[in-house]
């Protein structure tokens, strides 16, 4: 079972140092009437939970205020049940409001047990989280030959591993048969070189890292139904044919230490479309949504029906930032207003490979404010043929 379903004793402690009169429990009190959930993704089989039994978070709740709003865009990790009868279910978002879906309003608690809710959620997200550790110490903490566990973050599944080599991040072998499967079975029964945020662990030492899926290169453990290694990338790692970090590996990295929104903040311009477009790639709606919050969902929606079926997305080699470092500010210092133009090569099923262009738009409010996507625009090409009109055209030139 997840190590992080049991930060309650830590989290109560504060709870008792932040409520100052909190009374003691009585019978009635003894019942769960507040649970506060993390879940990294909606479809993730993991969370984290915390039940709160505190009559002064009860008076809280029958204290607290409707008031009329729209909710973030934003997408959320954390949830509150307040278990009563009907229960009533809020998003919690980063602004430290509750959001009922089911009126439509958002929820405001008074300003003391709205302080201990902050710190109640963010305790229970720093459990729930991998930590992010630099490749210089990771490399460390999990030396060759050294045997360890990789959690998926979404499916919950988990399987052995042994580092064999790699001097830029970990290539890696599962140990059995067994673990091989599990890992396919993480990878929908098949093989691929998408990225998927993960925990690698030993003991108590919970990692946030990332890992692709295809079985490549040299091999070491016989008889385990993987023919090679795959890698496993942690913070600022480095591919085999690069000398800085890679731009999917490390949206997973901080994906799985609960640090992407942090990481958005940071990018600049290039990154964030940039990001935008590993997120189609890797049909990733959490990194969809974070990219593209500035934008109407109307303008959003239309990218994404555009982008339906794709098999696959990917920048020109020649525009990719990649080649420099990922946190380095390509847009004037004092601009407070960014235009990129990415070409990309996609495929779609049934289609042939196509090449685009993506026009982004940013904008900030000061140059100490974070970036934030304002606009996106695809321009006009002809329509793909299909695999099919590819064939028939063959056929014409032959006669």
């Amino acid at each position: 079972m997840h190590r992080r379903f049991f930060a309650a004793t830590l989290i109560v402690f504060i709870a008792s140092l932040l409520f100052a009169h909190h009374s003691l429990a009585t019978k009635d009190s003894l019942k769960t009437v507040v649970s506060i959930i993390v879940k990294s993704v909606p479809d993730s089989v993991i969370e984290s939970r915390l039940d709160l039994t505190s009559s002064d978070m009860v008076q809280a709740f029958k204290k607290g205020r409707y008031e009329e709003g729209a909710s973030s865009a934003a997408p959320t990790d954390t949830f509150i049940i307040l278990r009563t009868t009907p229960e009533k279910h809020f998003r919690y978002e980063a602004s430290g409001t509750l959001w009922d879906e089911e009126l439509g309003k958002r929820f405001v608690l008074p300003a003391k047990a709205a302080e201990a809710m902050r710190s109640y959620a963010a305790v229970l997200r720093g459990r729930h989280y991998g930590k992010l550790i630099a490749w210089n110490n990771a490399q460390h903490v999990f030396p060759r030959k050294s045997i360890f566990s990789i959690t998926d973050m979404v499916t919950g599944l988990t399987f052995r591993v042994q580092r064999r080599a790699g001097s830029a991040h970990a290539d890696v072998q599962p140990i059995t048969k067994k673990d091989t499967a599990i890992m396919k079975q993480i990878y929908s029964d098949g093989w691929s070189w998408k990225r998927k945020a993960v925990w690698v662990h030993s003991g108590n030492e919970w990692v946030a890292a990332s890992m692709n899926g295809m079985p490549h290169g040299g091999d070491g453990i016989p008889d385990n139904d993987f023919s090679g290694h795959f890698c496993v990338h942690f913070l600022d790692s480095t591919t085999h044919r690069s000398d800085h970090p890679d731009l999917a590996h490390q949206l997973m990295i901080h994906k799985s230490a609960g640090e992407l929104r942090s990481y958005m903040a940071a990018a600049s311009p290039r990154i964030l479309a940039e990001s935008f477009i590993e997120g189609l790639d890797h049909q990733d709606m959490h990194i969809i949504d974070l990219t593209s919050e500035g934008v109407s969902r109307e303008t959003r929606d239309l990218v994404l029906q555009e982008m339906k079926d794709l098999s696959s997305i990917q920048v020109h080699k020649e525009q990719q930032s990649r080649k420099k470092a990922l946190t380095k500010n390509d847009t004037a210092p004092e601009a407070l207003n960014a235009d990129i133009r990415l070409m990309v090569t996609l495929q779609k099923k049934g289609l042939q490979k196509q090449n685009r262009a993506f026009l982004f738009t940013f904008r900030r409010e000061t140059i100490q404010s974070p970036w934030q996507m304002s606009d996106i625009k695809l321009d006009d090409l002809k329509k793909p043929k299909t695999k099919a009109d590819e064939k028939v055209k063959s056929k014409k030139r032959a006669r």
